[in-house]
């Protein structure tokens, strides 16, 4: 299970350098492995790589359903974060209560 460990953490580090794309596929691949392997700590934070990649790259669709999909798993330490993307999809569809919530 470390290679998955560092893959989650190889697709954090590209997203922050920007390189979405690459960030995405690295936790899209992952994520396939994490679920064969049942394991819901890995599934919820490659589903949040690829929620916070999507959102870089402007998929806001694919930002959403991978937020949700995190969310899903009930793993405390990724809800943060796909709670904020979930949150920053929600202002762009004009859902600002909804924003809020998420933000709170």
């Amino acid at each position: 299970m470390r290679p998955l460990y560092n893959r989650l953490n190889r697709a954090m580090a590209l997203n922050e350098l920007g390189l979405h794309a690459e960030s995405e596929a690295e936790a899209r691949d992952a994520l396939r492995l994490a679920e064969r392997m049942n394991q819901g700590y890995l599934v919820a934070g490659l589903a949040a790589g690829v929620a916070e990649a999507c959102w870089g790259a402007g998929k806001l669709e694919e930002a959403e359903h991978f937020s949700l999909y995190a969310l899903e798993q009930e793993e405390v330490f990724f809800r943060a974060p796909a709670c904020v993307i979930l949150a920053l999809v929600r202002g762009r569809q004009g859902l600002a209560t909804e924003c809020e919530q998420l933000f709170d």
